[in-house]
């Protein structure tokens, strides 16, 4: 499940969406499991940080002392931190993307998932990105929900090139860059973290 602890302190504002119905910190996961008669043997995070991994078993005996993998974070302070990152990181996105369109360069995103629709909702987006690339064929001549952008294979670029795309997801950089390359599509990489 997503990290909050990472969401919190990055400002990660596009991990924020319905297909996420919960959000844990590794303490309160752990608290969770124990709760409800697990032994609690390891959390951790993986998928470049993004996600929380927990090994838990049916506990043997009654809730004794409760697994803390780290120090609990100041919740009051990561919220704090997490407003003022993500007012931040939107403005940041937004005059990003609004300069590249005012100068008539061309932005594909790269992902056609949750993150993508999180990105242009909000960040109010709509002409701005021209259109969405997703290697998933079955997402192909489909539409973006919400928005309506259409999504698009790789090999698309080919004929309509940007001049900017945008990663959603920081772990399918060197993927993409490699079938970038291999298109002989050459274009200017953001990637969201």
């Amino acid at each position: 499940m997503p990290d909050a602890t990472r969401i919190l302190s990055e400002g990660a504002f596009w991990d924020i969406y319905y297909e996420h119905c919960a959000y844990f910190t590794p303490d309160s996961l752990a608290y969770v499991f124990q709760q409800s008669g697990f032994d609690v043997e390891d959390i951790y995070s993986d998928y470049d940080g993004q996600y929380l991994m927990i090994h838990a078993r049916p506990a043997r005996h009654q809730i004794g002392e409760l697994f803390c993998p780290v120090a609990p974070i100041d919740m009051k302070a990561a919220i704090d931190l997490f407003i003022s990152r993500v007012r931040r990181e939107r403005a940041m996105w937004r005059n990003r993307v609004e300069k590249e369109y005012n100068q008539g360069r061309r932005i594909a995103l790269w992902g056609g998932g949750s993150k993508a629709v999180a990105f242009v909702t909000a960040l109010s987006l709509n002409d701005e990105i021209d259109q969405i690339v997703d290697i998933n064929p079955r997402k192909h001549g489909t539409f973006l929900p919400g928005t309506g952008h259409r999504i698009v294979l790789p090999n698309a670029l080919q004929v309509t090139t940007p001049d900017l795309i945008i990663i959603m997801n920081s772990v399918y950089q060197q993927e993409i860059n490699q079938s970038l390359t291999e298109l002989g599509v050459r274009a200017e990489l953001a990637v969201l973290h």
